[in-house]
């Protein structure tokens, strides 16, 4: 890094001391434009709820015929009204923008930022995700999850190697295995 290049918040500096200016707040910054995209995402309307709305009028119609049918069958208004209250749509219409800012919300609440309630459904059809970036899915402070040497090596003296040549070096993946060492001499004999 240089002098005047850009540093973005949650940057993780890792030599030495950093003396940064501020040059956008509020809104102008990326957590202001993506607090404006959670706001927006809120106010969409799910794809299930934009289909009631288009075919609403025809299913209006529709009820309307069938429970007229029913009066000239039978001449019981509690069958009329039977029918017209079960053909109510009122519940989904409720309830699919209600459960879709819900689940934005609770998302967020957990550091999840869903862009819109359409997203949350097109997320049914996902059967993989691949992720690749420290830091930002992660807590950004790698550990070493195992060691598999190949036949006839010793693992403690790969480690110990791996964290000497790393030991100088200030990337994350250096610095894990430096950690490691320094916890193996720790708990050492």
């Amino acid at each position: 890094m240089a002098v005047g290049d850009p540093v973005l918040a949650g940057s993780v500096n890792l030599d030495g001391r950093l003396v940064v200016e501020v040059t956008q707040v509020g809104q102008g910054t990326t957590l202001g434009k993506v607090i404006e995209l959670m706001r927006a995402a809120e106010r969409a309307k799910p794809p299930v709820t934009r289909l009631l709305e288009r075919h609403a009028g025809q299913y209006l119609t529709l009820v309307l015929l069938v429970a007229a049918g029913v009066w000239f069958a039978s001449g019981d208004a509690g069958a009329v009204l039977a029918v017209l209250v079960a053909s109510c749509p009122c519940a989904l219409v409720l309830a699919a923008p209600a459960t879709a800012i819900a689940a934005i919300a609770v998302a967020g609440r957990h550091g999840i930022l869903i862009k819109g309630s359409g997203f949350l459904e097109q997320l049914a059809e996902v059967t993989s995700v691949v992720l690749d970036k420290t830091g930002t899915v992660t807590l950004g402070e790698l550990k070493l999850a195992g060691v598999r040497p190949a036949p006839g090596q010793d693992p403690a003296g790969l480690i110990r190697l791996a964290g000497s040549l790393g030991a100088a070096s200030s990337h994350p993946v250096s610095r894990a295995l430096a950690a490691l060492v320094a916890a193996g001499r720790a708990a050492g004999p």
